[in-house]
């Protein structure tokens, strides 16, 4: 400590010179391992002060290193074995780290040797050296580098220039580049706008001349870039008298947007191909301008170039069809991006399919699809064009127009037309099942009426009482059927009567099982069972009632042809009203059915005879009687129908 205090008063005047520079600085006697802190950052104050010798102090700075590599690094830096050995030989030492705080910043410690005896430093000074800055400049340099190489190919001329001291730092071009240019920017001596200038007012077309000599303005560059990174603009210009190609130049800064530009890159490309197609299709537009401009038609050219981006030309109306603000900046790469994102998914395939037909089969096609504009939403166009070839690829150049009312007229009219149709076929099938229907109780009829004119003796009385219960049978069944149709008339023209007055429950329910009762498979058995008793009374219209049981129990019969069918009479199903529901364990009715089993000439099974009338008859009912009939999903063995008064 003694020899350490004497080297701090002989390099005093070196130490606090150093001092300034760094957040920390240790003398270091290399062979006592003491130290003397001259100047330690706040942060780590309290963890070098509580060591005694140089080496734990300085591994502080090692644990603080946020990665194992940089940790590596400062381990090897304060290696004690061979350090004075190596800094006697080296004379300083040093290795670069970044922080584990919140601002992960980089920071460099190094050894500066003082004094070497025999190869082997004796004292040296340890520093912790902020260098953020300096890392944060070569990163933006770097990146900026990066940027620049990624900007040579796309140009044929490129320069980067301080617009302050209007001297170029960077320069790249191709074969094609003017050699007006590309050769007085190897001079130093000459400021970019004095070359430009010259150039200009050699090469550049005498329309374009006093627009393009802007450029070597320092204001009018601020003004062009203020709030953007890039600027373009296109001009006329030759290296053959009298043969003038159109160029593109290009301003593009290195600033963030909203900051003054210093640094900017001025790039220069042969655009004359793509200028030539653009002004052919905006003259053909200008050709049709007068005919669309009194329509609501839109105009647009599209350029489909192997190895480049589609483009896309529109007029002031195909603009508004877009959604797009008429002074909108968009490029025409753009353009065509703003179009086709607001190409409906589903139409994606067939826009596509029709310009594949254009151009394979080079004949015009029309296309209606739906699109989705920006503040309309879903709306149909009807759009529409033809295909030529170009070099490279094919142009194409068309209409475009909103037919939204009139697709959704005809949609409107076609489900009009469907509906129309489905109701003839749902009556042609009513009047054939009709048929059937009417049949089968007439042929009971007949038949049993016939076998009863046969001689005495042939028929027994027990066969003769089951002869007429058959002809009852039928005609109760005829019956039904003609008072269904009867309803449906009565229920289109405003004429369904219903009688209310006191009714009985269960002789209700008894009426509706024996009316059933011929209709019923052999293999299946019928049962009624009821909450109430048989005094139990509503007001209502009993025989609409039975009506409705009947057609429940007969619809039943129907679609079971083994197991059983239950009526059932209930007060405790939904308390404060009546249910009563039919269910059987047939062939129940499929769930994309269910909600429309109630409408009329509805049927789930074609096999199945039947008017396709009775359930709807029953929903009828229920309405005139304020009740409510239903199919209960919940139930899964069969079918469950429920009438609630």
């Amino acid at each position: 400590m003694v020899k350490l205090q004497g080297l701090r008063n002989e390099y005093k005047r070196i130490t606090s010179t150093i001092s300034k520079h760094y957040s920390s600085v240790f003398l270091v006697d290399l062979n006592t391992c003491t130290y003397e802190i001259l100047k330690v950052h706040p942060s780590v104050v309290k963890l070098t002060e509580m060591h005694t010798n140089a080496k734990d102090a300085l591994k502080v700075y090692q644990d603080v290193a946020i990665e194992k590599e940089y940790r590596d690094k400062m381990s090897d830096l304060i290696d004690w074995d061979n350090l004075a050995e190596r800094l006697g030989q080296d004379g300083t030492l040093s290795a670069e780290y970044r922080c584990t705080n919140r601002t992960r910043k980089w920071c460099r410690a190094q050894w500066i040797v003082l004094d070497v005896v025999d190869g082997r430093a004796q004292t040296a000074i340890f520093t912790i050296e902020d260098i953020q800055g300096e890392k944060s400049k070569d990163e933006k340099i770097e990146k900026q580098d990066n940027y620049i190489n990624g900007l040579i190919s796309n140009y044929d001329l490129l320069v980067i220039y301080n617009i302050n001291t209007d001297i170029c730092s960077h320069k790249f071009y191709s074969s094609v580049a003017p050699e007006d240019i590309k050769g007085p920017i190897n001079d130093k001596a000459k400021s970019v706008s004095t070359i430009f200038t010259a150039a200009m007012r050699k090469h550049c077309h005498p329309d374009h001349l006093e627009a393009m000599l802007c450029y070597t303005d320092k204001d009018f560059i601020c003004q062009v870039l203020k709030g953007k990174k890039r600027h373009t603009h296109r001009f006329l210009y030759t290296d053959t008298p009298g043969q003038y190609v159109w160029v593109e130049i290009q301003l593009i800064k290195f600033a963030p947007e909203d900051e003054e530009p210093e640094d900017i890159a001025v790039a220069y490309t042969n655009v004359d191909a793509d200028e030539r197609e653009r002004r052919a299709q905006q003259d053909a537009l200008e050709d049709v301008k007068d005919i669309v401009n009194s329509s609501d038609m839109g105009m647009w050219h599209i350029s489909l170039v192997m190895g480049k981006k589609p483009r896309m030309n529109v007029d002031g109306k195909m603009r508004e069809l877009l959604g797009l603000d008429k002074d909108s900046s968009l490029t025409e790469e753009e353009m065509y991006d703003a179009w086709y994102s607001r190409v409906h998914p589903d139409a994606v395939e067939s826009v596509q399919s029709s310009v594949m037909r254009m151009i394979t089969e080079g004949v015009r096609d029309e296309n209606t699809y739906l699109w989705i504009h920006p503040t309309k939403g879903e709306r149909y166009v009807r759009c529409g064009g033809t295909a030529k070839p170009i070099m490279g690829g094919h142009m194409l150049s068309g209409y475009h127009y909103d037919v939204t009312e009139h697709v959704i007229a005809e949609m409107h009219q076609k489900k009009i037309t469907e509906e129309a149709l489905a109701a003839n076929k749902a009556k042609t099938e009513f009047l054939h099942n009709m048929i059937h229907e009417i049949r089968n109780p007439l042929n009971a009829i007949m038949g049993f009426s016939q076998l009863l004119g046969m001689p005495d003796g042939t028929w027994s009385e027990e066969e003769k009482e089951e002869h007429n219960k058959q002809i009852a049978n039928a005609y109760s069944m005829l019956s039904l059927l003609i008072d269904d149709v009867l309803d449906i008339a009565d229920s289109n023209h405003g004429n369904y009567i219903v009688n209310i007055a006191e009714t009985n429950v269960n002789n209700v329910c008894r009426i509706a099982m024996q009316a059933a009762e011929f209709r019923k498979p052999k293999a299946v058995k019928m049962h009624f069972t009821t909450e109430v008793d048989d005094s139990y009374t509503i007001q209502s219209d009993g025989r609409r009632i039975s009506q409705v049981l009947v057609n429940y129990l007969t619809n039943a019969c129907k679609h079971t042809w083994a197991g059983e069918i239950r009526l059932h009479c209930s007060t405790t199903e939904n308390p404060g009203k009546l249910t009563f529901s039919v269910t059987d364990t047939g062939e129940g009715v499929p769930p994309e059915m269910a909600e429309y089993v109630f409408e009329r000439f509805t049927k789930h099974n074609a096999k199945v005879k039947g008017s396709g009338i009775g359930l709807n008859i029953c929903s009828i009912i229920a309405e005139k009687l304020h009740g409510e009939v239903k199919l209960d999903t919940s139930y899964t063995n069969g079918a469950r129908f429920v009438f609630i008064l």
